[in-house]
């Protein structure tokens, strides 16, 4: 009777560790690519090109998510400026209608971009990610003066990852943990049984 006691724990555990394992979930950090080209105003054919990461939402999702780790450079002529999420005006956001991304809303005040300052701010599409864009105005254009403000378009592409949930690290870590015990129990039970 004493032998068959370890044998029930461990089956006993590993079901129970295999159970939990099985309904934890995969959580999906999403790393959205984003770039574009100034069309209009003083900073007309600047480009740019950024990432930034977010959990992934549930299907058919409608709100906001907080954004993390925003990373943007605009380039002008010889000029290139970055910012990230500690130049924002507010906590940068990915809107989303019905599981569909709608947009960035990120914006900066006081950028510069050679001897050019202005504000910006990426704004969603109402309705669809096309209609997405960034606005600026220039508060001096370099010469102290104010400078005419302008649009750009920005198109967006994904690339995600994977990563575990830690309840599956922890169970499957337990699971093994139990096993490798049990085992070293069972050998030196045997050693000790001859």
């Amino acid at each position: 009777m004493t032998n068959l006691l370890p044998k029930i724990t461990f089956t006993t555990a590993t079901i129970a560790i295999s159970l939990i394992s099985l309904n934890a979930t995969s959580a999906i950090a999403l790393t959205l690519n984003f770039n574009g080209e100034i069309e209009s105003g003083d900073l007309t054919g600047a480009t740019y090109q950024g990432t930034f990461n977010f959990s992934d939402p549930q299907p058919n999702f409608s709100g906001i998510i907080n954004v993390e780790n925003i990373n943007l450079e605009l380039n002008l002529n010889n000029f290139s400026s970055t910012f990230t999420e500690n130049n924002a005006i507010s906590q940068p956001l990915v809107e989303f209608d019905n599981g569909n991304l709608l947009g960035l809303d990120y914006g900066v005040k006081n950028a510069k971009l050679g001897e050019i300052q202005f504000n910006f701010q990426f704004t969603p599409g109402f309705f669809d990610v096309n209609e997405a864009a960034i606005f600026y105005d220039v508060t001096d254009n370099g010469t102290g003066n104010t400078g005419q403000g302008g649009i750009g378009n920005v198109q967006f592409t994904t690339a995600s990852e994977k990563i575990p949930e830690p309840t599956t690290i922890l169970g499957s870590g337990f699971a093994l943990g139990i096993g490798a015990l049990l085992k070293h129990r069972r050998n030196k039970n045997n050693k000790n049984s001859n």
